[in-house]
């Protein structure tokens, strides 16, 4: 089974190689992916035992946090070995890394090059966030006897979908992982219709809810944010996050009809990729705006075109959340599946999102169900319930604490992890 996975492996990357350059994606540590590092690069855990945890991208590794955090404190004897495929979440987690801990790009699923890894780390344990699901890496751990154990688990409807056209190769994976540990009950019944076992396969709940301990206690100068955007104390900020292309247009024009009567408010729009920051600066410049890029703050209070801030750097969305006064989550105008509203609720604020959260439905559905959201369907009712939330306070307040009560009331996911991560660390 492992050569036909490295056959189609091989041959998917082969139509992907154009898509690759195209895209820019080539960088330097991509050779990491290949499995080369250079030599000193692993002294650091030489002769320690290792856990390896993995997270694709920015929000799995914002996701994985809390648990990261209590694994150093209660495992201190263990090095961590963080992965991710992503730039940016690669750069994120190289910023909170400790100095004994190592950040790596995850190698290519071919198994002479996920061996090679293997034999560099020598992992004791394998910790996958959410639903990375890679067929010869976990073979590999299988046949050598590692534990990998998927946490924080999750298929979303539209891969539930794919995944069921190719059930017979995805069961004998599942069933290589020595432990499931899913979001949902809805979940859990995903994975066991496309073959796990459902012994294998529990329920401990969404540790995104468990990110308001780690955001709590981050420390958060709100006189420095304002004095850095060059907000007067009458001046409010409506934050746009994690944003897709079209979605941004959206947000422009309806900001520009939104200061003929709140002339005192301000947007800063943080894309989910800053890569388009360009372009949505042209955007800006053509509605007659003053676009300002926050990683170069230059604000000059004489400009006669009002600011409009785009938020160009990597981890530091939360602290513009903290800032706002309104929040609205992107990915949901545009049929993206929507982000994760559990950030900005976790400062108490008043959230808008779009129609289309299909990648966050569980999440979505206690928030609706408890109307601590609102959801949009279009440019009119985007303007419609922003116009609602500035008229009216005690919305605001009522829809922020309603949001960071229900983060308070599902929380505890990062403790029922530990307690079944244990038995293959406590050993």
């Amino acid at each position: 089974m492992g050569i036909f996975y490295d056959i189609v492996f091989t041959f998917l990357s082969f139509f992907y190689f154009p898509y690759f350059v195209l895209k820019r994606k080539y960088h330097r540590d991509f050779l990491q992916r290949l499995g080369i590092f250079p030599e000193f690069f692993f002294e650091r855990i030489k002769d320690k035992q290792v856990i390896w945890i993995h997270a694709v991208s920015v929000g799995e590794v914002n996701a994985s946090l809390p648990l990261w955090k209590s694994l150093r404190e209660k495992y201190n004897h263990y090095r961590i070995v963080f992965s991710t495929i992503t730039t940016t979440g690669n750069n994120l987690c190289k910023k909170l890394a400790l100095p004994e801990e190592i950040v790596v790009y995850f190698p290519l699923d071919l198994s002479f090059i996920v061996r090679k890894v293997l034999k560099k780390i020598k992992p004791s344990l394998v910790i996958i966030l959410e639903t990375e699901l890679w067929p010869n890496f976990i073979s590999q751990c299988f046949k050598q006897k590692i534990p990998v154990i998927l946490v924080n688990a999750r298929i979303s409807e539209q891969a539930y979908r794919r995944y069921r056209w190719v059930k017979f190769l995805l069961e004998p994976v599942l069933n290589k992982i020595t432990l499931i540990l899913a979001q949902s009950q809805k979940d859990r019944e995903k994975f066991v219709n496309l073959g796990g076992d459902r012994e294998k396969i529990l329920v401990t709940g969404n540790m995104k809810f468990d990110t308001l301990a780690y955001i709590d206690k981050k420390y958060i100068d709100y006189a420095s944010l304002k004095l850095k955007l060059g907000l007067k104390d009458r001046e409010r900020l409506l934050v746009a996050g994690s944003t897709h292309k079209g979605e941004e247009k959206i947000i422009v024009t309806t900001y520009k009809e939104l200061i003929l009567s709140y002339p005192d408010l301000r947007l800063l729009i943080a894309p989910r990729h800053p890569q388009r920051t360009a372009e949505i600066e042209r955007l800006i410049i053509k509605a007659g705006f003053n676009p300002i890029r926050v990683s170069c703050l230059e604000y000059h209070s004489g400009e006669p075109r009002l600011p409009i801030f785009i938020l160009d750097t990597i981890g530091q969305l939360n602290d513009f959340y903290a800032l706002a006064e309104i929040v609205f989550v992107g990915g949901s105008l545009v049929k993206r599946g929507g982000h994760n509203i559990l950030e900005p609720a976790t400062f108490s604020k008043p959230i808008v999102s779009g129609k289309y959260f299909f990648n966050f439905s569980d999440i979505f559905k206690i928030f609706l169900e408890n109307r601590a959201i609102l959801i949009c369907r279009d440019k009119a009712g985007l303007k419609q319930f922003l116009l609602d939330l500035l008229d009216n306070s005690e919305l605001r307040k009522n829809m922020g604490m309603l949001a960071k009560g229900l983060i308070l009331r599902h929380k505890g996911a990062v403790e029922r992890n530990l307690s079944l991560l244990a038995k293959y660390l406590d050993s």
